[in-house]
């Protein structure tokens, strides 16, 4: 398995307690099984009434085919519904998300369409019959023995304008301190409607603040996180909070792992026929690989829908390269009516 840690084992059972202790060798063996490395984890420490607790995880990349496999290794019953997302993700193209919340008893399994085109994301909610939600980024279930819980997701770039006002001045810290690279609403569906579950600011890769800034949650010490976490926090990635309570939650990345992104959203989407790009940019002293650097900035992309042709990809990221360099601030270039042809802004 390529980029496999020696900890990994080690690292799954500090995760798994409660109703999935003693699963660590069997799904750290489906991993084995699925190609996946310890880079696909990402776990969480949650914080409430003064506590902090683990036992979540959640493992990124999983192809759909693997998904029975991981529910099995976990002891959890493969729901008819769970298939379904399963065979879905397969149908569209896309991976999903596996994991759990051990103090919960619930396995989990979300289709991730963070990078799919709107298009793409609205029939995956039509496929999957979710009544609410527009286009999610993400759709996704929690498996509990007495009950199944549908969840979806929408991300943006900036914060909703409906935001309430309690739930803002818990985030203001962390946006005065420019950590924030975007924004993720969570939605519970229930038969009776859908209901906003929590939010989450996406925590910019590599900032130097980002550490710092969590001494701003009610409960938080170093010594609270090396008792819940399952492995060192080396890559905040985000932090969540509870719509009906004042808990929160903190996500992050094992040692070694490079963080994915600067920014949640692309700073441009750009349509050629049936393909769809979304143009990143970051700063180029994180040191990550990046399509082009210039002016201080790494420009990268990626696939939302279709194949671009090679031609018309470098075109659109040389013109994108070259107003960088012009000194065009990167937010402008989503709103730029000179993009080269065949090139379009997406709706």
């Amino acid at each position: 398995m390529i980029g496999e840690t020696p900890s990994l084992e080690s690292w799954l059972s500090r995760a798994l307690e409660g109703p999935f202790a003693a699963r660590a060798e069997k799904v750290a063996g489906w991993m084995r099984d699925a190609d996946l490395a310890a880079e696909t984890l990402e776990a969480s420490v949650r914080g409430a009434a003064g506590h902090v607790t683990g036992g979540r995880m959640m493992i990124e990349r999983v192809p759909p085919a693997a998904a029975p496999a991981f529910f099995d290794a976990l002891g959890v019953a493969f729901d008819p519904r769970a298939r379904a997302m399963a065979d879905e993700a397969h149908r569209l193209g896309l991976m999903t998300i596996a994991g759990w919340d051990a103090p919960a008893g619930a396995a989990k399994l979300y289709v991730n369409a963070s990078d799919a085109s709107r298009e793409l994301r609205v029939e995956l909610a039509s496929a999957l019959g979710l009544e609410g939600a527009d286009a999610p980024h993400v759709v996704g279930l929690n498996v509990r023995p007495a009950a199944i819980e549908t969840k979806s997701y929408a991300q943006s770039a900036l914060a909703p304008g409906d935001l309430d006002p309690a739930l803002a001045s818990r985030l203001s810290p962390f946006v005065l301190l420019g950590i924030v690279g975007g924004w993720v609403v969570s939605r519970t569906h229930r038969p009776e409607g859908t209901v906003a579950r929590a939010m989450f600011a996406a925590i910019k890769a590599g900032h130097p603040d980002a550490r710092d800034a969590l001494g701003a949650l009610p409960g938080w010490s170093d010594e609270a996180l090396a008792k819940a976490a399952p492995f060192p926090l080396a890559a905040l990635t985000s932090i969540g909070f509870d719509a009906r309570s004042s808990a929160w939650t903190v996500y992050f990345k094992a040692p070694g792992v490079v963080p994915a992104s600067w920014s949640l959203e692309p700073v441009l989407i750009a349509r050629a026929g049936d393909a769809e790009l979304g143009l990143f940019v970051e700063p180029a002293a994180l040191g990550r690989r990046a399509w082009a650097v210039v002016a201080g900035h790494a420009l990268s992309y990626r696939v939302r829908a279709g194949a671009p042709e090679r031609e018309a990809l470098e075109a659109l990221m040389r013109w994108a390269g070259a107003e960088l360099a012009a000194g065009t601030d990167p937010a402008e270039l989503g709103r730029s009516s000179s993009l080269p042809t065949p090139w379009r802004i997406a709706p």
